[in-house]
C-alpha cells in the first residue's frame, strides 16, 4: 500500500495480521502524481530516478523522491537504504495481488531546478519550489497509464483506491475541500474506466457517517482510534471473504495474547500462560506454515522480574 498517513494506519494493521505487505517504500506520500511516478519507477515503466541526486539539509542527507524518515548522516548510508527500498518495492510489486493507494491532497510541489514533483520538501527554502494543484485530467491520465502498465505485467492485480479523511489545513478549509473533491472524482473516473480498480469510501465514512469531532484526535484533524477501528471494520467487511476474516480473527487473538504484559512476569501462572500461547502458535503454524510469528514467540520468551 502507498499513500498518506492514513495508508500507514491501515497498512500497519495488515502487517499486524501477517499479510505479506509492503508499506510506502518511498515513505508517506500525499499527491497522486507523485504516487504515479513512484509506481512507474517500481514497475520499470520509467527508470529516471537518480539515487545520486541527494542533498544535505539540517545535518542529514536526503532525497526529494523519498520521505524525510529515510534521512541519514552519511551519503553512502542513504544510498544503500534507498536502493534497498527500491529493490523491495520492485520485487513485491511483481508478486502483488492487491495494490492499495490512498490520496491525501491534489496540491503538490515541483522543484524549480528540475520541474519534477517532489515527494517531500524536507523543510527546504520555499523559493526552491513551485506549489501547484493538479487537475483532474492530469491525475486520471497519470494514474491510468501507470496502473495499465502494471496490470499488463501482473494481470491478477486488483487496485483499491481511497481518499484520506485527514484534512490538509495548510491548504485552507476551502482549498482543502476543492482538493478532496478532485481526489474523489479522480477515484470515480479510474474505477469507472478500469474494471480492476475499486474505491473504498474511507473519506466518506469519517466525514459523512461519523460526522462528529468525538471521532477525531486531539489535533482535530486525524481520525481517533475509535474512528480508525470503525473504518477498519467496514474495510474488512467490504474487502475480505468470510474465510479471511475468520483467519484474521485467529491471528489477532494470538498477537494480542503475545503482547499481554502482567504485573508479575515471573509468576508460575504467567509462565504457564506463555507456554500455552507458544503451543497455540505452533499449532497454528502447522496449519499455516507461511505465517511468521517470530516477533510473538520472542515476546513469549519470559524474562524474570
Amino acid at each position: 500500500s502507498m499513500g498518506s498517513c492514513f495508508a500507514e494506519q491501515i497498512g500497519n494493521r495488515l502487517a499486524r495480521l501477517k499479510f505479506r505487505h509492503l508499506l510506502n517504500p518511498f515513505g508517506i506520500v500525499y499527491h497522486p502524481l507523485v504516487i504515479a511516478m513512484q509506481l512507474d519507477e517500481l514497475s520499470g515503466r520509467r527508470q529516471d530516478l537518480d539515487l545520486d541526486h541527494i542533498f544535505r539539509g539540517q545535518g542529514l542527507w536526503r532525497h526529494y523522491a523519498f520521505h524525510s524518515r529515510f534521512a541519514r548522516p552519511q551519503a553512502t548510508e542513504l544510498r544503500r537504504l534507498l536502493a534497498k527500498q527500491l529493490g523491495e518495492g520492485k520485487a513485491l510489486l511483481q508478486q502483488a495481488e492487491v495494490l492499495i493507494l490512498t490520496f491525501g491532497t491534489a496540491y503538490g510541489y515541483r522543484l524549480r531546478e528540475t520541474g519534477k514533483w517532489v515527494s517531500n520538501c524536507h523543510k527546504q527554502d520555499a523559493k526552491l519550489f513551485v506549489r501547484e494543484r493538479a487537475s483532474l485530467e492530469q491525475m486520471v491520465q497519470a494514474l491510468s497509464d501507470s496502473l495499465t502498465y502494471i496490470r499488463n505485467i501482473r494481470p491478477e492485480l486488483q487496485v483499491l483506491l481511497t481518499v484520506s479523511p485527514v484534512r490538509h489545513l495548510r491548504d485552507g478549509l476551502i482549498d482543502n475541500q476543492r482538493s478532496k473533491a478532485l481526489l474523489v472524482l479522480s477515484c470515480e473516473a479510474l474505477s469507472t474506466q478500469l474494471a480492476y480498480v475499486h474505491y473504498f469510501p474511507a473519506y466518506e465514512y469519517l466525514l459523512d457517517d461519523l460526522r462528529d469531532y468525538r471521532f477525531y484526535g486531539p489535533d482535530m484533524l486525524h481520525p481517533s482510534p475509535v474512528a480508525v477501528d470503525y473504518i477498519w471494520k467496514h474495510f474488512t467487511t467490504a474487502c475480505w471473504s468470510a474465510q479471511t476474516r475468520a483467519l484474521a480473527s485467529r491471528i489477532e487473538k494470538l498477537v494480542q495474547a503475545a503482547e499481554h504484559r502482567p504485573l508479575h512476569r515471573s509468576s508460575e501462572a504467567f509462565q504457564r500462560f506463555q507456554q500455552q500461547q507458544r503451543e497455540a502458535i505452533y499449532v497454528f503454524q502447522k496449519e499455516y506454515p507461511d505465517f511468521d510469528f517470530s516477533r510473538e514467540l520472542s515476546l513469549l520468551t519470559s524474562a524474570k522480574d
